[in-house]
């Protein structure tokens, strides 16, 4: 019974070291033409704003029909915005996912008090993509289930 415990430990450290990644190991960020809470492809021009600014980091940003044939889903990350919008506010936060779906990273919440929506949504993803200028490459990233 005593070894059955002993290795069930070792298994269960030896997968949560293998677990961690560092943020530089993903190859790219695949950002996506369309928005779920938003229709249309690139309404108001928020993709274009956000690979703009992801590149401006340094972080390798492409769109999914943009990929390299030779690269396997597991070694990009998935970019994805969510919106929490209220009556007076419209307020975003962006998320990374890996290729099982798991919460790699969230940026801060983006919020603007904008009457037009597309004035509003472009300064709550800016506000938002500030938290990628604080991502260092070499950060340990850990899956959480979304």
């Amino acid at each position: 019974m005593r070894t059955y415990y002993i290795i069930a430990v070792l298994f269960i450290i030896s997968f949560s070291v293998t677990a961690q990644k560092q943020f530089g190991e993903y190859s790219q960020v695949v950002v996506p033409m369309q928005f779920e809470f938003l229709k249309g492809k690139d309404p108001y021009r928020l993709s274009t704003l956000t690979r703009f600014y992801l590149k401006q980091n340094k972080i390798n940003a492409v769109y999914a029909d943009e990929l390299p044939k030779d690269i396997t889903r597991c070694e990009i990350l998935y970019l994805d915005a969510v919106s929490n919008s209220s009556f007076v506010y419209t307020k975003v936060h962006l998320v990374l996912k890996d290729c099982n779906g798991f919460l790699i990273y969230k940026t801060q919440e983006g919020s603007s008090k904008e009457k037009e929506y597309r004035l509003a949504y472009q300064e709550a993803f800016k506000i938002a993509l500030e938290s990628f200028k604080f991502l260092d490459k070499d950060t340990k990233v850990t899956a959480e289930v979304n």
